[in-house]
């Protein structure tokens, strides 16, 4: 069993960088509807494992320039970068708490691939993801994690 139960809504805590912020499903993996959701929270990526499931459960949030105002979640993961292996990421879902651990971070190119050469594909893992630098769409930043069981 790799959860615990938990009275708290869906949604994701990250003490290292203080983020508490809600986790929205969209009702489909269209930009409209993903956009929609960004606005209320991070996203569970449609088509992606669910947390605590085998594979990788991938979470969008926005990131904005430390002028951007904070209003709806346009800010959540402008600090990604400062998190470093070890550090833990609790992930609220259906009543469950599951518990992951930071292996890794990684700059990417759009489109390209989460890698997950640091990961043990027979456990669930975990890839919050964001364009980067803040504010922009040049880039990604995606922050792997292994699930603590």
């Amino acid at each position: 069993k790799s959860y615990t139960t938990t009275e708290k809504e869906n949604g994701i805590f990250i003490p290292a960088i203080n983020i508490e912020a809600p986790l929205v499903t969209p009702r489909n993996s269209e930009q409209k509807s993903i956009n929609a959701a960004l606005k209320k929270g991070v996203v569970h990526y449609p088509g992606s494992a669910f947390p605590g499931e085998n594979g990788m459960t991938i979470i969008l949030g926005h990131s904005a320039g430390p002028s951007w105002p904070k209003i709806y979640y346009d800010w959540v993961f402008s600090d990604l970068n400062s998190l470093k292996e070890g550090d833990l990421i609790y992930i609220y879902f259906e009543h469950k708490k599951f518990t992951y651990q930071v292996k890794g971070i990684r700059m990417l190119n759009p489109g390209e691939e989460i890698p997950e050469d640091n990961l043990d594909s027979s456990r669930p893992s975990l890839a919050l993801v964001s364009c980067w630098p803040p504010g922009s769409s040049q880039g990604r930043i995606a922050v792997t994690a292994q699930i603590l069981e």
